[in-house]
């Protein structure tokens, strides 16, 4: 689901809250280590979500925040700020060398580092031990 944000609403808030839980409490926080990724540089983004944003040369940005049952992709380019919500269940993310390809919901978009930088190896490391977690109440018994 992709929400814009420039204005906020307690039904962004709401919806937000249905589909991906509560954010996580300060001590939570505290205890993961933090819930939110660096700033990105978006590469390449599918027609929905481009269709967003202006066709100016501005770089868009990317970063990822952490929540119980998913995440939230917030994409920004000047004053438009999107946030494109992501259950884990739908949720598929691919990294080679130095881009991160996060697939959902027929969209896709691909991350790089900003700024030079590498990205954050711990970050990606902890979602996709959320992810993992969140799946394994849905395993069958043994």
């Amino acid at each position: 689901m992709i929400l814009d944000i420039r204005y906020p609403s307690h039904e962004n808030e709401r919806q937000t809250n249905e589909l991906l839980g509560r954010p996580f409490s300060l001590i939570q926080r505290l205890k993961l280590g933090g819930i939110g990724s660096p700033k990105m540089k978006l590469v390449l983004a599918s027609e929905k979500i481009k269709s967003w944003f202006s066709l100016n040369q501005d770089t868009i940005f990317a970063s990822i925040e952490l929540r119980p049952k998913g995440i939230i992709v917030g994409i920004t380019q000047g004053l438009i700020v999107i946030n494109w919500l992501i259950p884990f269940y739908r949720l598929n993310i691919y990294k080679n060398a130095d881009q991160l390809s996060i697939h959902a919901e027929g969209h896709v978009v691909k991350l790089k580092a900003a700024f030079g930088t590498h990205l954050d190896k711990k970050f990606l490391q902890k979602l996709l031990d959320q992810q993992i977690d969140f799946q394994r109440q849905y395993d069958l018994p043994q």
